[in-house]
């Protein structure tokens, strides 16, 4: 069972050690780290958006999972891409990740791989053009900069004669070494309602 972040202990260490690890930038009093497209500040008075907009409770849970989750270094070997379900304990959970997030992507982008495109850019999604490794085979792939440690990578192919579309969302597997299984869930949903608005 998952529970949730008791939030930000006050004696927290925001150290630019620290700050380094998370890839965050200290300011007086805290961290300042990006989430997709916002700024968003974390210190002892709790988690603010520079933006002036709401940050949800699921997103706050994220934020400061990912603040208190901050490892005491980081991996030593480059991130390997893979899918959710290669993430130790993730199997129950698979089968509502793929409802909520992949299929949703495939039905709302069937036909439209243009759409998805610029929808990605507008998230601050870096498109690959085909010639770049890891768009070969696909129609679409696009890295997204969740969180500064834990990028996410969608890679879309639309429909064809033979083949429904199909769309796969892949994380660096060091990302369990910053978050539980229920932020991964939630950066995806986040992604997927961000895309499909």
């Amino acid at each position: 069972m998952m529970t949730e972040p008791a939030g930000i202990p006050m004696d927290y260490d925001f150290s630019e050690e620290r700050a380094g690890r998370l890839g965050a930038r200290p300011v007086k009093e805290g961290f300042i780290l990006d989430f997709f497209t916002r700024r968003i500040c974390l210190g002892p008075g709790g988690v603010t958006a520079l933006d002036g907009k709401e940050i949800t409770p699921a997103i706050r849970h994220v934020l400061i999972t990912y603040l208190n989750g901050c490892p005491d270094r980081l991996p030593g070997t480059a991130p390997t891409p893979v899918t959710f379900r290669e993430f130790s304990g993730a199997a129950p959970l698979c089968s509502s990740f793929t409802a909520n997030t992949v299929k949703t992507i495939e039905r709302h982008f069937t036909g439209r791989p243009d759409v998805l495109a610029n929808r990605a850019g507008d998230l601050g999604g870096i498109v690959h053009d085909q010639t770049h490794p890891d768009a070969l085979g696909y129609d679409l792939s696009v890295v997204f900069p969740a969180l500064p440690r834990i990028p996410v990578t969608l890679k879309f192919n639309d429909r064809d004669e033979i083949m429904p579309a199909a769309a796969s969302l892949l994380y660096p597997d060091t990302a369990i070494a910053f978050l539980d299984l229920k932020s991964l869930m939630t950066i995806a949903t986040y992604l997927t309602g961000c895309l499909i608005r």
